[in-house]
């Protein structure tokens, strides 16, 4: 997968919030793994195991409101997520006729994420992780024998969405 984003940071004290972001865009890049343990029948959904990581890296060059004052609120950081996420799915195929076939499915995901907010002025670091187990619901439109279209969404823990193009080889 390769993608683009934004992605902005606030970070509370007691006095203040500081809010960093940016004027581009960051990057977003991964690959996944998804094998089927026990395949649809007419009795029993299909059941698979899901394994990806992703990296996403974004450059904040602004701080708001921050800093002193008439000082410069300009910054020079990095921040890098690292998401390992590992899901157990099933779904079930209904054929509509010979040209639609809708493939709805839902799962449980496990999501760890591992932040490093860099200075790249003075080297210094910032991050945790953090693991989540969230539901998560879909549906999969086969094009071709080896494509497909498909939406996902999860509502527990935040609001995360995705759509794309699904190419299967084998």
């Amino acid at each position: 997968m390769f993608g683009v984003g934004e992605y902005a940071v606030s970070v509370p004290s007691t006095t203040v919030t500081n809010h960093l972001n940016g004027d581009s865009r960051g990057t977003i890049y991964g690959a996944g793994l998804k094998a089927s343990i026990v395949p649809d029948t007419l009795v029993t959904p299909a059941i698979a195991l899901d394994l990806s990581i992703t990296r996403s890296l974004y450059n904040f060059n602004r701080l708001a409101p921050g800093g002193t004052p008439g000082a410069s609120n300009n910054i020079n950081q990095r921040l890098e997520l690292m998401t390992y996420q590992f899901a157990v799915e099933s779904s079930r195929l209904f054929t509509l006729d010979e040209h639609w076939k809708l493939e709805p499915f839902g799962g449980i995901k496990w999501t760890r994420v591992q932040t490093d907010l860099k200075d790249l002025v003075d080297g210094s670091h910032a991050g945790g992780q953090k693991d989540t187990m969230t539901p998560f619901v879909g549906l999969r439109v086969p094009v071709e024998d080896h494509e497909a279209l498909f939406v996902e969404a999860s509502f527990i823990g935040g609001y995360h969405y995705g759509a794309g193009l699904e190419l299967r080889f084998k």
